[in-house]
């Protein structure tokens, strides 16, 4: 899913909205909302942004910047060559600018293959900063492709809506769930290879295996217990070993017919949000749930979600707890969420 945003900085909008909520907008990592007065609006983005930093996901990393002709996005002061500004990363050339809030567009131009750069230093070049300059050009050939109009944001999932959403669940398990797939979920394993220093790399669930993505998600024996409890209260056998990718991709469950498959996907990407939030808990707060609690709160939840977003489902809480795949449709025979 790709959803795109206009990005021009002086507009009358931008500058209100950072008037009130501050430069960031209130997307920052130190902001408060409880302090803040937000129309409701803006609160509920932020409020999104944190829910999805308790499972891992940098709200702010989801978005990616397509730069245009550059004509509104700072040289120097603002960040789109990275998560960090030039003017920051090479302060010395910074000092030597002649116009600090310059625009790319006015330094950089494009035309029939060939990069022009028009710099303007309040004094030559020595040392040093010929090294730096040169880093930066490299930087600007390899980080932008200059095109016709303003610059934009795009919020990128990286895969198809089909595959990534599901309208009977919130849309951040959707998120999640294709973050789990990319591997780009913050395990133990994958933390070690960003050269971060962990003092054990070990599950903090189970305390006894290597905590990788699969094993956090499907292998690690509280993770199993919580999904034999799912399985067993939709009377399906227990799941087999696989991988992550193949669990999240299929598109049909033994047992299962194409009928309930919708409802049945919301229900393991529900249960493996679940299982993660629970081991960030143990994580970050040595608090961990029994994993009967766990299967507890995946049923409330689904249940919750599912009924609130479907016009043709029919439940009672003692239906749904004792027979969930007895689904109540009582004109079509397939899921049609509103």
């Amino acid at each position: 899913m790709v959803v795109a945003v206009s990005n021009r900085k002086w507009t009358l909008w931008v500058n209100i909205i950072k008037s009130i909520y501050g430069m960031d907008g209130g997307l920052g990592c130190n902001t408060n909302i409880s302090v803040l007065r937000y129309s409701t609006a803006w609160r509920n983005i932020i409020k999104i942004g944190e829910e999805l930093e308790k499972i891992g996901l940098n709200f702010n990393n989801l978005f990616v910047r397509t730069i245009g002709d550059g004509q509104d996005t700072r040289f120097w002061m603002d960040e789109w060559a990275g998560n960090f500004k030039l003017c920051d990363k090479y302060p010395r050339l910074f000092r030597l600018e002649r116009k600090s809030d310059v625009f790319i567009n006015e330094r950089v131009t494009f035309s029939n293959g060939i990069w022009t750069f028009a710099w303007d230093w309040s004094r030559g070049l020595t040392g040093r900063l010929h090294g730096e300059l040169e880093q930066v050009t490299s930087m600007v050939k390899s980080s932008i492709n200059l095109q016709e109009g303003g610059s934009k944001w795009s919020f990128k999932m990286g895969a198809s809506d089909e595959t990534l959403r599901n309208n009977l669940i919130p849309q951040k398990i959707g998120i999640f769930v294709w973050r789990v797939m990319k591997g780009r979920i913050p395990v133990k394993v994958e933390l070690d290879k960003t050269g971060i220093d962990l003092d054990t790399l070990l599950c903090p669930m189970c305390n006894d295996i290597v905590e990788s993505v699969n094993h956090a998600i499907l292998e690690c024996k509280h993770a199993k217990e919580v999904w034999d409890g799912v399985f067993k209260w939709w009377n399906l056998p227990s799941p087999r070993n696989t991988s992550v990718v193949d669990w999240f991709s299929s598109r049909s469950s033994s047992g299962v017919s194409s009928v309930q498959m919708k409802m049945w996907q919301a229900i393991i990407w529900t249960t493996s949000y679940l299982i993660w939030k629970n081991r960030n808990q143990k994580t970050f707060q040595n608090v961990a749930w029994a994993s009967a609690k766990i299967v507890n709160e995946v049923q409330t939840k689904a249940f919750e979600w599912i009924i609130n977003r479907s016009r043709n489902l029919h439940y009672e809480w003692h239906q749904w707890l004792l027979n969930p795949t007895n689904l109540g449709f009582p004109l079509r025979n397939n899921l049609d969420p509103g």
